[in-house]
């Protein structure tokens, strides 16, 4: 009677300490994947820096009840930077009386006022008045 209990005493120490083993294992492999998956993340991403009263815009993506989701306005602002608070966060306003409220850097973006101004100037693009009254004529 004794030995099948130290038989079964001596099967469940060495399945502890294979799966303690099997653990230590995946651990260590988990470890390298996610160093080498951060080392190919990294190698992509252009870190982004705000300077203080720099104009921003932020990524707001609130869904609009009733709204289809491509016609919905998902950067706001321009808002105005105060002050960094580490490379991540930064302290935003939206006017000199509004509340301060503190974004992560991945929600922002340059606010390009020059883009918009230039895009509006192009005279090489039709008006739409003009554009109406060709269509107006051709379905006559």
């Amino acid at each position: 009677m004794p030995e099948p209990a130290n038989k079964t005493d001596e099967y469940v120490l060495q399945a502890m300490e294979r799966l303690q083993e099997a653990t230590q294992f995946v651990r260590n492999y988990t470890g390298k994947q996610m160093q080498r998956m951060k080392r190919y993340y990294d190698a992509s991403v252009k870190p982004k820096q705000f300077g203080e009263n720099e104009e921003v815009l932020l990524f707001d993506p609130r869904k609009k009840r009733g709204q289809f989701a491509k016609w919905q306005v998902m950067w706001k602002g321009p808002f105005i930077v105060k002050k960094p608070l580490n490379n991540c966060n930064y302290v935003l306003q939206k006017s000199a009386k509004s509340r301060r409220f503190v974004v992560h850097v991945d929600r922002m973006r340059k606010y390009l006022l020059d883009q918009a101004d230039s895009n509006a100037d192009n005279s090489d693009m039709p008006l739409l008045s003009d554009i109406s009254n060709v269509l107006g004529r051709s379905q006559r």
